[in-house]
């Protein structure tokens, strides 16, 4: 019962952050949406940002599902299987409008509460250290810090001009062609 009242609490939350943005986004609309009782939510939930790593949580969940998936068709070897991850990745961070949203949502809350800044932040560095895995590079590598910043403004690009499926294929192909071409580490033999 328990983890069927979170779940439900998530979606909830989930459904106000990409519908109606960071003004939707509170306790007490989320306890009205999951049709139960505040005291409920504050019972699994305490804290906003506690709610926050819930979603987060959430965003972790279906990507890695995502990621066994993908993994399952693409043959070949572990650079193979990255790459498939990696442009998949790509691709539906760029198409997945809501998801956009959502995150954007919890980043204007995360100015209004530190904690939630802090949880985006860890989520953030997970996504770095998968991308710097790809590339071969450290998490703090600055090709790293500027493919991860090409991503997010990918994504909000779209939001704004609501790219079809032809366009987000062109963009995903020469973000590829530019991390091909990013010169070989410094350290590599």
């Amino acid at each position: 019962m328990a983890d069927s009242l979170k779940e439900r609490l998530v979606d909830a939350a989930l459904k106000l952050l990409e519908d109606g943005g960071p003004k939707a986004f509170s306790q007490a609309r989320v306890a009205k949406e999951a049709g139960i009782q505040q005291g409920h939510l504050t019972y699994y939930f305490p804290r906003k940002a506690d709610l926050v790593a819930a979603v987060l949580e959430r965003f972790a969940e279906e990507g890695d599902a995502s990621f066994r998936r993908l993994a399952e068709k693409v043959a070949g070897s572990e650079r193979a299987v990255l790459e498939a991850v990696a442009v998949n990745q790509v691709r539906t961070l760029i198409r997945d409008r809501r998801r956009i949203r959502a995150l954007l949502s919890l980043l204007v809350q995360g100015f209004e509460d530190p904690d939630i800044l802090r949880t985006l932040e860890e989520r953030g560095l997970t996504n770095r250290v998968f991308l710097a895995g790809f590339l071969g590079r450290e998490p703090g590598d600055p090709d790293v810090e500027l493919a991860f910043a090409t991503l997010r403004g990918l994504a909000l690009q779209n939001l704004l001009h609501r790219y079809d499926a032809r366009r987000v294929d062109q963009l995903v192909a020469r973000f590829r062609q530019w991390l091909d071409a990013l010169p070989p580490r410094k350290d590599a033999p």
